[in-house]
């Protein structure tokens, strides 16, 4: 198999979109029939319940048709939540800014506990200010990043806030265990059977495709679309570390110190704080790794070889 001329994921993803689609009056009439439930999904919420959608086929264009129709009467997020870079505490910001009007301030790097406050004193009110709802859509709530208990523990503080709705959906087998009795009794689900058949498109575009290439070719053209999201800044700082990674194989890494100094006379950064952030994105796209040293400072690579990584750079 490892002599297998593989095509590259574009190609794959080319072709898997570029086919028929199947069973269309059935999926049709699946989805008339999930259009029905509607209303009971509604009524679930209202009464003080949340929603829990399961079975095979993506959910994503049932849950957010249902929140077009009903979710008219207060602040409203939808989640991705098997989007490969979402935090906990970026659902619990979202949340907090949709509750928000202009005279309240909304920092997202204030602490969960401060924007947990936030949102239970919008949604409670108080004598001069009427108590607002917050409908929450989330998809894939057993996402790989949601799996934690620290993020079911938060998930579940939030839905079980006076006048916060949740609807949400599952598709790991495995999902129920997500949840011990008296973490369920927090969500105080009410499960759905919601199968649509659809194909889990936006789900998957982060995973890697079974039949696609492997190795350095697919992480070159995945880091070079990634880098050319970023802003101008990004990706300088980012040449000048492949740079001198190019000019010095056999080093270790580049001292982060030293790295920021270089930076700094480049007009790159104008603080540390600045580096961090642009290495945060780095490291959670796997563009970058930091280990520490023997003399105990933070050495950052790019987990490339050279070859590999002079090609990503002609691509920028």
């Amino acid at each position: 198999l490892g002599m297998l001329d593989l095509a590259d994921e574009e190609v794959v993803r080319t072709l898997l979109g570029h086919l028929p689609v199947g069973h269309v009056n059935e999926r049709s009439a699946i989805k008339t029939q999930h259009e029905k439930q509607h209303r009971r999904w509604f009524q679930l919420l209202s009464a003080g319940f949340n929603v829990l959608l399961y079975g095979f086929g993506s959910k994503k264009a049932l849950m957010e048709d249902f929140e077009r129709r009903y979710f008219l009467d207060g602040g409203v997020i939808v989640v991705n939540g098997f989007f490969p870079s979402l935090t906990p505490k970026q659902v619990v910001a979202a949340a907090a800014a949709a509750l928000s009007d202009e005279s309240t301030e909304v920092g997202a790097n204030a602490p969960t506990e401060v924007l947990l406050a936030q949102i239970q004193s919008a949604t409670r009110g108080s004598p001069t200010c009427e108590p607002r709802r917050l409908y929450i859509v989330l998809h894939n709530i057993d996402g790989p990043q949601l799996r934690t208990s620290e993020a079911q523990a938060l998930l579940g503080e939030l839905a079980s806030m006076d006048r916060v709705h949740l609807i949400a959906s599952i598709d790991h087998i495995n999902a129920p265990l997500l949840w011990s009795k008296r973490e369920a009794a927090r969500f105080n689900w009410v499960w759905q059977e919601a199968a649509t058949f659809a194909p889990y498109a936006l789900e998957t575009a982060n995973l890697p495709q079974l039949l696609a290439s492997k190795g350095e070719e697919r992480h070159v053209r995945g880091a070079a679309n990634v880098l050319r999201s970023l802003t101008p800044n990004g990706r300088a700082i980012f040449r000048l570390l492949a740079e001198h990674q190019l000019e010095n194989e056999d080093s270790q890494g580049r001292p982060l110190d030293v790295f920021y100094a270089a930076c700094r006379e480049q007009f790159l950064v104008s603080s540390e704080v600045t580096l961090r952030a642009h290495l945060t994105e780095f490291t959670d796209h796997e563009l970058v790794r930091s280990k520490r040293g023997h003399d105990g400072r933070d050495l950052l690579s790019i987990p490339l070889h050279a070859d590999a990584l002079k090609e990503l750079l002609a691509a920028l």
